[in-house]
């Protein structure tokens, strides 16, 4: 219980002090948060009863922090400094996030030494999941008159944001991604290799369509039912995976949009920086830029609850023209989750959603370690990496994502069994609880 509290008071603290830089350096004009921010992320990555990577905080600071880094260095030609608000923004939202988070773990979840198995999918319903979703994908792609994926390779154009029937591609999304993590748990718990092969079909059909975005949701989340299921991966280990990922995305990304030092307009001095770590820079520097922009518009917020739009499908939604003059650079459209709420309601609504989200998420989180049934370890997976690309996107919001919740919901009704009556089959599970 001491160390519960000790680990996230501290990074609580650490926060705090990173936010009294940020105004210090806004005050001064002196760039104080780069180094404040250096010594945060040492202090989490060595500080072992702090970084238990699972942990909805951990989940949801961390990729913020390093943003934080990345606003130090002058990669592109675009970098500039960010302002107070959007500064502001950000930290308060990490603060409120963290208090949330903290009151619901205030108390010692119940340790549990065992774990069900849920009920198994039968070979032919497995085939059956599948058949259906290879049937979808093969009508997206009628529909559309090309494989993204081969039609990139043979030099030809693939406009791969148009792919598909939007309602029903979106649903193929959420479905597939909420499949391939059921069979992926189902093989950690029963060893059968027909789920892994029907997991990695799954990849393969989401690397045909070059949909990176459902690629990284469904390995990220797969990675939580892993650490869930069976224990937490050392640091090391971690480290390695994230530089193949990295890697990978980098190289997809490369195949899709081109050159990605010449589309960020990286800076001669960085020239040298790897292909992957510019995409990363891209993906998260830029949408702070794009945040800032926002915060300074004297007309924000709108009050047009245009951030529900990505909750409905595009058949329902209202026909908004696009604003795009918030964009640093047209070519990067990504804005962190707080960019829609922000806009919308401004800072009280972007905090108000930030503690309901850190409420449901320290819930689910809790839920997990005292009763790690199928449905509980699925549903935390989805809202981890809800909370992990925070920085990228409100994924919250975002229908092809957080679709695979209501989906996770029917597909384990009536499945959980009690403790007692499982513990025949009971697999021993090592949990590390901070």
């Amino acid at each position: 219980m001491l160390n519960l509290l000790k680990s996230r008071m501290t990074l609580g603290l650490l926060t705090l002090i990173w936010g009294s830089a940020a105004l210090v350096a806004y005050i001064y004009g002196e760039n104080y948060l780069v180094l404040i921010s250096l010594g945060i992320l040492a202090g989490l990555l060595l500080l072992p009863w702090i970084a238990d990577y699972l942990s909805p905080q951990m989940a949801f600071s961390m990729p913020w922090i390093v943003i934080l880094l990345f606003s130090g260095f002058s990669i592109s030609e675009i970098h500039r400094p960010i302002g107070f608000l959007a500064h502001a923004a950000i930290f308060s939202s990490l603060v409120v996030y963290l208090l949330v988070t903290d009151i619901v773990g205030a108390v010692e979840p119940i340790k549990i030494k065992k774990i069900q198995f849920d009920q198994e999918f039968s070979s032919v319903k497995s085939g059956t999941i599948l058949f259906v979703l290879l049937g979808i994908a093969a009508f997206n792609v009628i529909y559309s008159g090309y494989i993204p994926l081969v039609n990139i390779l043979m030099g030809a154009s693939a406009d791969y944001l148009s792919f598909g029937v939007k309602s029903i591609y979106g649903f193929f999304n959420a479905f597939a991604n909420m499949v391939g993590l059921t069979f992926f748990y189902l093989y950690l718990t029963s060893k059968k290799r027909r789920y892994l092969f029907f997991y990695v079909a799954v990849i393969i059909i989401f690397l045909f369509l070059v949909s990176r975005q459902n690629i990284l949701s469904l390995l990220v989340e797969s990675f939580v039912v892993y650490s869930l299921l069976r224990a937490r991966v050392k640091m090391r280990k971690i480290i390695l995976m994230f530089t193949i990922l990295m890697v990978c995305f980098g190289a997809l990304g490369s195949l899709r949009s081109g050159d990605i030092k010449i589309l960020a307009k990286v800076t001669p001095q960085y020239m040298w920086l790897p292909d992957s770590v510019v995409w990363g820079y891209s993906y998260s520097f830029f949408n702070v830029l794009n945040l800032d922009n926002l915060t300074n518009d004297p007309a924000v917020p709108y009050h047009d609850a245009q951030s529900l739009d990505p909750l409905m499908p595009s058949f329902l939604r209202t026909k908004r023209e696009e604003d795009r003059s918030f964009l640093e650079d047209d070519k990067f459209t990504v804005s962190s989750f707080i960019f829609p709420i922000y806009k919308d309601g401004g800072l009280p609504f972007t905090l108000l959603l930030v503690a309901i989200v850190a409420l449901v998420n320290g819930l689910v989180y809790r839920r997990c370690i005292s009763n790690p049934s199928m449905r509980n370890i699925l549903i935390y997976a989805v809202l981890y990496f809800c909370a992990l690309l925070s920085f990228f996107t409100n994924f919250w919001f975002y229908l092809p994502v957080i679709a695979q919740l209501p989906m996770i919901l029917a597909l384990t009704w009536g499945q959980n069994k009690s403790q007692e009556e499982a513990d025949a089959g009971a697999v021993p599970v090592d949990r590390v609880i901070i």
